[in-house]
């Protein structure tokens, strides 16, 4: 962008014979923002102090008209930029079209900026030739500058693109595996962000007790902050799970850690269970969508817990305790499976989950997962989706 801004300047200061100018660029929010100045010979000042007149530029970008001073002595009003030694000024608008001969003429399309040149000679910054001159080179520019900021917005959404893929990427990297055989357990589970990158988290470790250890969370927000939190957790499970003989001391240490870190706004919800070798299921449901406990003969929702992690300095938790038989499974989901919508706004829902589970009653826990993310999936259809998606099944085998 800067080369294009010194070219534009640098051919505006021969054409018309100034002695300097410079090139201001309306931002998002329609507020011209000095961008670069240029002196004959195709130099740049140092620094950012450019004074002049803030009146004139200001006018032909509202106007989107030329302006031209042939004599700044002249206009009683301007005495301090007289001062400076300004005496002729040609200012113009930059518009992506040329103008017509005649100053009053207005241009059609709203400027992008304007270009400002002064003198203090008279040179030939007053003439019409020159004003029809600097008006199509302004018309030309204003076409080249558009370009260049195309190609470096172009050049930051590709960059940034490729950061999120390495980021989605990692961030796959540090999820378990699909699919996991324990000597009396099978396990799956599966994460889909609605963005690159995702707030949903899953984990499970085999604890030196002999039981199984499996965490399912959801942090509040989406995108990179979410991702970089669900990262965090899923490090403080790794490192504290081992350490804590009940679900609910694990909760309360991760809410310590997320409260000592004071990420404004954030907090998560998370279901911690652990399975031990004859069945006895403990967990801590922390303000997480209920688990559903699938047995032979009934559904039960996990809800005994506490409230969401990360909120409260004097939350406390509590444990859950069910004992399962070969064959229970309990199905852990994250909001983004009941939240999701069609293409009508109805909710998937509690009861369509429900449904869907009961279907697949009994079957492999991969059946399960993935059962529950192709109903969803068909559910909704070519709706966007709005919030991650993520769903472990553990399945109890017997001792």
């Amino acid at each position: 962008m800067n080369e294009v801004l010194a070219l534009v300047l640098d051919s505006a200061i021969d054409v018309a014979g100034a002695e300097r100018g410079f090139i201001m660029l309306a931002d998002a929010g329609g507020t011209l923002e000095f961008k670069l100045a240029r002196l004959r010979g195709r130099v740049t000042p140092p620094g950012r102090d450019f004074k002049t007149s803030q009146k004139f530029p200001r006018r032909v970008f509202v106007t989107g008209e030329p302006c031209v001073v042939e004599d700044l002595q002249n206009m009683c009003d301007h005495e301090g930029t007289c001062s400076l030694g300004i005496r002729y000024i040609l200012c113009v608008p930059l518009c992506p079209m040329h103008f017509v001969e005649r100053p009053s003429d207005r241009a059609v399309e709203r400027p992008i900026g304007v270009l400002y040149l002064d003198s203090q000679e008279r040179g030939g910054v007053h003439s019409p030739t020159t004003l029809t001159a600097i008006g199509t080179l302004s018309a030309q520019a204003a076409l080249a500058i558009e370009n260049a900021r195309l190609y470096r917005e172009m050049h930051e959404k590709a960059n940034a693109e490729r950061e999120l893929e390495a980021a989605a990427e990692i961030q796959r990297s540090l999820l378990p595996s699909g699919s996991r055989d324990g000597a009396f357990h099978r396990t799956a589970g599966a994460s889909v962000p609605c963005r690159a990158v995702g707030g949903d988290f899953f984990d499970y470790t085999d604890l030196a007790t002999g039981a199984f250890g499996f965490i399912v969370g959801d942090v509040a927000g989406k995108g990179p902050p979410a991702a970089l939190l669900a990262a965090a957790a899923m490090g403080m499970f790794g490192t504290e799970a081992t350490n804590h003989a009940t679900a609910a001391s694990l909760i309360a240490r991760l809410n310590r850690a997320v409260l000592r870190r004071a990420v404004e706004s954030r907090y998560l919800t998370a279901f911690y269970g652990i399975l031990r070798p004859d069945g006895a299921l403990t967990f801590c449901n922390a303000g997480h969508p209920p688990p559903l406990l699938v047995t032979a003969h009934r559904i039960q929702r996990l809800t005994i817990g506490g409230c969401v992690v990360g909120m409260f300095d004097a939350a406390t938790f509590t444990d859950g305790t069910v004992t399962m038989a070969p064959g229970d499974a309990v199905v852990a989901y994250t909001d983004g499976v009941t939240d999701a919508l069609d293409g009508r706004g109805d909710e998937f829902g509690d009861a369509r989950l429900i449904e869907t589970i009961s279907r697949l009653r009994g079957e492999p826990v991969e059946r399960i997962v993935a059962g529950v993310i192709d109903a969803l999936r068909l559910f909704c259809g070519d709706a966007r989706p709005t919030d991650d998606v993520s769903v472990v099944a553990v399945q109890y085998r017997g001792d």
